[in-house]
């Protein structure tokens, strides 16, 4: 009984693949991949300087999440034929298509959050001076 009731659990998630948000969450979900997007919003950033700016992330992590996005067509990664050898990476056009969305999120946090208030995000910045 216990076992038809997780398949049928598993057979909903399954089709929930369809679910904008599922979606949403599979590609852009966990607690890194937006603070690199913030990152890169307005740089092409080397791997040590994503590093740097994002500290409490260990490089492990970030470069885990890196090759995730990348292959989710988030990131675009630059190599150069130097030695050393320096690699860049830049946001793809998905990424930039997310910034009305994240222009919705400051909406709704500004509506139902009475003391925060934006103070700096390039990410709306950007977004406000190309209209």
């Amino acid at each position: 009984m216990i076992k038809k009731d997780v398949k049928q659990l598993d057979d909903v998630f399954n089709k929930s693949i369809g679910c904008p948000v599922t979606f949403f969450n599979k590609k852009i979900g966990g607690k890194w991949k937006l603070t690199i997007i913030y990152y890169l919003v307005n740089n092409k950033l080397r791997f040590g300087q994503l590093s740097y700016y994002i500290s409490d992330l260990s490089r492990k992590v970030l470069t885990e999440n890196l090759k995730e996005m990348e292959k989710d067509g988030l990131i675009i990664r630059t190599q150069y034929n130097e030695v050393p050898i320096r690699v860049e990476y830049s946001l793809t056009q998905a990424s930039k298509d997310l910034f009305p969305l994240f222009q919705e999120l400051t909406n709704w946090m500004n509506k139902y959050s009475k003391n925060l208030k934006i103070v700096d995000c390039p990410i709306i910045k950007r977004n406000l001076q190309n209209k």
